[in-house]
């Protein structure tokens, strides 16, 4: 959950999969400038994404660690 003017708040059964992604996901925001434009992935990008053999791989490393 993102709280505005706090930071955000992972609740405590996160996988550490799930931790490492909001961590990037922050990181890579942190260095966007306000005005810049972020477009939003399409249906076909995130299933392109989710059938891609490191997101394969991350996903049985979290189903291990649960």
């Amino acid at each position: 959950m993102v709280v505005p003017g706090a930071g955000i708040l992972l609740h405590e059964t996160a996988t550490p999969g799930a931790r490492a992604l909001i961590r990037c996901l922050a990181d890579v925001t942190c260095r966007l400038a306000s005005d810049d434009v972020v477009d939003p992935l399409t249906p076909a990008d995130e299933d392109q994404l989710l059938d891609w053999d490191a997101e394969k791989y991350r996903q049985s490393l979290d189903q291990r660690a649960s």
